[in-house]
């Protein structure tokens, strides 16, 4: 699915190698998230998800960009 996502953004929005690549990674990053989070493969998407990876970023990630 990821490289379907690759390829739209490649030849329909003519987005460059490099913000594709920093596209990917955020979105494997989400993906990899949710799969260590709550031990399931992502298959459907939903606003309570968005929102706990919000607040992980928020909150969490933060966190522990502190020194």
């Amino acid at each position: 699915m990821l490289e379907k996502f690759e390829n739209y953004l490649l030849y329909k929005e003519h987005k460059s190698f490099s913000t594709i690549k920093t596209y990917s990674r955020c979105i494997q990053k989400f993906i990899d998230w949710y799969y260590i989070s709550s031990g399931k493969k992502l298959l459907k998407l939903n606003m309570e998800i968005i929102n706990n990876y919000k607040d992980y970023l928020v909150f969490i990630k933060k966190e522990n960009k502190q020194p």
